[in-house]
């Protein structure tokens, strides 16, 4: 009898655990500690369109636009029959803003080479970059929301710092990754890549780097669900027509720290 009501104990002790509102069991742990995924947790939150603002109308445009000055967007949704966007001069910031692909399979919805944020921005679906940033600038993206980004959310050509912070990215191929086929990848080397704080959701890699070029990755707060590997490593080549070869995945090193 004392058994049974052990095991009847233990049984309502765990229905009272599972009635608290807001827990869950641990999810899998990848890397450190501060790198736990829970997908009860992430589910409980909705996706990560679940919180949009409402799309304000739609702006389509015959060839990219040029951004030199701080732009509010207003929440209206952007296209470029073109398949790219918005290109960014540096000292700006972007706010505000909807994107999605017009179809064509190399859309990139901001591109620019000096150094600029983006903030509060919503990308519905993506092309090849959602975001795609050159030249030796730093550039900020906080509070980016990513939607169905086939291949990469953010696309890193420059020799800059890019720093992203919160938001969220779900369905995506490679939230962020150094060009591993780049031309400039002869003399471009160093790029650092910062992931703070972001949530993903279905995202099969967060962040990959050439470690023959001495990039470093480094990712924090990261929340959501499982991912294939939080930082992979490429061998950085300068031929757009051969992909690069792989050097690790989900391996902590000097270029991946997480």
């Amino acid at each position: 009898m004392a058994s049974i009501s052990l095991q009847v104990s233990l049984v309502l002790a765990l229905i009272a655990i599972f009635a608290l509102p807001g827990k869950c069991l641990p999810g899998k742990q990848f890397g450190s500690g501060s790198l736990t995924y829970t997908k009860l947790e992430a589910r409980a939150s909705g996706q990560c369109d679940s919180n949009w603002p409402k799309i304000d109308g739609i702006v389509s445009l015959k060839e990219q636009k040029l951004i030199n000055e701080d732009f509010d967007c207003q929440n209206k949704l952007y296209k470029s029959s073109g398949g790219r966007v918005f290109r960014v001069s540096g000292g700006v910031t972007i706010s505000n803003c909807f994107f999605e692909q017009s179809g064509e399979s190399d859309t990139i919805q901001i591109e620019g080479s000096g150094s600029y944020t983006v903030s509060n921005c919503y990308f519905k679906s993506t092309g090849d970059d959602g975001i795609s940033i050159k030249g030796a600038a730093d550039v900020t993206i906080k509070n980016v929301y990513f939607m169905k980004a086939g291949n990469k959310a953010v696309q890193h050509d420059g020799s800059g710092t890019v720093t992203i912070i919160g938001g969220c990215f779900q369905d995506v191929h490679i939230l962020a990754k150094s060009c591993g086929n780049c031309e400039v990848n002869s003399s471009v080397s160093g790029r650092t890549i910062n992931v703070k704080d972001v949530t993903i959701i279905d995202v099969k890699t967060v962040c990959g780097v050439n470690t023959n070029k001495n990039d470093v990755c480094t990712v924090t707060g990261l929340k959501g669900t499982p991912t294939e590997s939080v930082c992979t490593g490429y061998e950085g080549i300068t031929n757009p027509s051969i992909l690069p070869k792989q050097t690790s995945k989900n391996e902590k090193n000097a270029h991946c720290v997480f």
